[in-house]
């Protein structure tokens, strides 16, 4: 009976180790792409648009995240934007990224992808010195919100999208990281994944080979 036990947990061990892949989190028209871009964090999928002629605009890249029901990355904890920043780095990546947040309907005002306000009780930002909700000089085209890796900062830059912008060829392109909910979150009729129900399995195992037992060993 130990001996089964034991075993039982180190099958269910090797299975759950593969339980929460990017396979089993990120949405499947996104795995459909360049896995290798993939990364998972606290159960949602992140893609990095990083590769060579990546770079599109804000409102571009945004477009580009809601093909597949994303946003724009939004790093609203700390934890969140380390993991982005050592993404990048680890990725090699240098350059500013955009991440979902601006404050183009309001200066000052900024708001994340979802519609949900940066400024709450208790809120987290990482702006550098005189950008974004610091800024002092007045400039109010600096709307759009990127991620600096190297400096580990969040920059707001010019994003305009409007007739003179596109008559004078102005274009501010950066590279962008996509956030997706996770599957398991999206889809709650989704059927168990095999570990789940594998897990299930060796335990039902685990009882059963209990109770012949017990039943045994009563005179």
């Amino acid at each position: 009976m130990h001996d089964l036990i034991i075993f039982a947990t180190v099958l269910m061990c090797a299975f759950a180790s593969h339980a929460d892949t990017v396979a089993d989190t990120c949405p499947d028209d996104v795995i459909k792409t360049n896995t290798s871009r993939l990364k998972m964090y606290n159960g949602e999928c992140y893609k990095f648009f990083i590769d060579s002629g990546s770079e599109k605009q804000y409102w571009e890249a945004q477009e580009e995240c809601e093909k597949n029901k994303g946003n724009l990355a939004m790093p609203k904890t700390e934890t969140l934007n380390q993991f982005l920043v050592d993404s990048l780095l680890a990725y090699g990546v240098q350059d500013e990224v955009f991440i979902g947040l601006d404050d183009m309907k309001e200066e000052k005002n900024f708001r994340w992808a979802d519609g949900s306000k940066l400024m709450v009780p208790g809120f987290y930002e990482n702006f550098a010195p005189q950008a974004g909700i610091f800024r002092k000089d007045g400039s109010r085209n600096s709307n759009c919100v990127v991620l600096d890796p190297l400096t580990n900062t969040w920059k707001d830059l010019d994003c305009r999208r409007g007739m003179l912008q596109r008559m004078f060829g102005f274009k501010n392109q950066r590279l962008f990281v996509c956030e997706y909910e996770g599957d398991k979150k999206n889809n709650n009729e989704k059927e168990d994944s095999p570990a789940i129900v594998l897990e299930e399995l060796v335990f039902m195992i685990i009882v059963l080979f209990a109770a012949v037992s017990t039943f045994k060993l009563v005179p």
